[in-house]
């Protein structure tokens, strides 16, 4: 019993006690700045991330563009075993086409695989410079009356009408005899046209678009390719030939290159050796950051017979 009457006067050290103001303070003081510090890193890796998505981004559809630009250009002119580059305009025998989808080149005495267009025909579109156009042709089943191309080694027709078999390609080349069976193809007049501008009256972004020809002989939907390009300038190369044979074979006078920023379409004009394209004078900034430009290689293209010198046509 006086053991418990001494215990009742002991005073209770352990009672629990609630935090201070001025601690309370302090403590959430602590938590604002360690959320702050938090919420400062998350937003800077969330921006890097952002910029290193749109650098790749742009990256990854440069590859592209460049890759298609390079195979059309390869193909250019290139109908079987006639190839443009090596005949002149006379040797197409018949072609019902308007001006902007002819395989011959106005006021030019050859055929010319690669073409500028002030304009493209398509409705929406509102064109920045001038549109590159590459012409070839392709294998198909049935072509179209507007698109359909008969060739042979020495001559090419493009009639407006269905060619289904050789009799009907042969009526359309006007050839009679069989000598040349064997090198009569029948195609699809393929022409692709590469243009920057903006598309609809809604669209605030100029781009670089992709347009192919359709079986109806008018453009059809272009195909996005790169955005926020407002720029193309093209570059072409030509070849220069040697002034004789024997100072070529022997060397003293081998062929040259010529560099020109025109296209050349005067009378005596021939096809360019290869294409160089740059866009946007070198770059392109994804994310509208002056510090996250990406760099644009130049995209250059060989012309498969655009060498006459060398005559490599196939």
């Amino acid at each position: 019993m006086n053991n418990k009457r001494l215990l009742n006067h002991i005073p209770n050290k352990t009672a629990i006690r609630g935090f201070s103001i001025l601690e309370f303070l302090v403590a959430s003081l602590l938590s604002m700045i360690v959320l702050m510090a938090v919420s400062s890193t998350y937003f800077t890796a969330r921006g890097l991330n952002k910029s290193a998505n749109a650098r790749i981004g742009i990256q990854q559809d440069l590859r592209n563009a460049a890759n298609m630009i390079v195979r059309d250009a390869r193909m250019a002119g290139n109908f079987g075993c006639f190839n443009m580059a090596n005949f002149p305009a006379s040797a197409v025998i018949e072609d019902k086409s308007s001006n902007e989808y002819t395989l011959k080149t106005a006021g030019v005495n050859k055929l010319l695989p690669v073409k500028e267009i002030n304009k493209l025909s398509y409705t929406g579109f509102a064109q920045t410079g001038k549109a590159l156009l590459f012409q070839y042709g392709i294998d198909k089943a049935d072509s179209a009356a507007k698109t359909a191309i008969a060739s042979s080694c020495y001559g090419i027709a493009k009639p407006h009408t269905e060619i289904k078999d050789l009799a009907a390609a042969k009526s359309a080349l006007k050839i009679t005899n069989s000598d040349q069976d064997g090198s009569i193809a029948i195609m699809k007049h393929e022409m692709i046209a590469y243009a920057v501008g903006k598309l609809g009256e809604e669209s605030k972004e100029s781009s670089l678009f992709r347009f192919q020809l359709s079986d109806d002989g008018s453009w059809s939907n272009p195909q996005l390719l790169i955005k926020g390009i407002t720029t193309m300038d093209i570059h072409y190369i030509y070849a220069e030939c040697p002034d004789s044979e024997s100072a070529s074979a022997s060397g003293a006078n081998a062929e040259t290159f010529k560099y020109s920023d025109q296209l050349d379409t005067s009378i005596e004009a021939k096809s360019p050796a290869s294409i160089q394209i740059v866009l946007n004078n070198g770059s392109i900034d994804p994310s509208k950051e002056q510090d996250n430009k990406v760099d644009i290689y130049n995209i250059n293209a060989t012309i498969r017979g655009g060498n006459v010198c060398a005559d490599r046509s196939l």
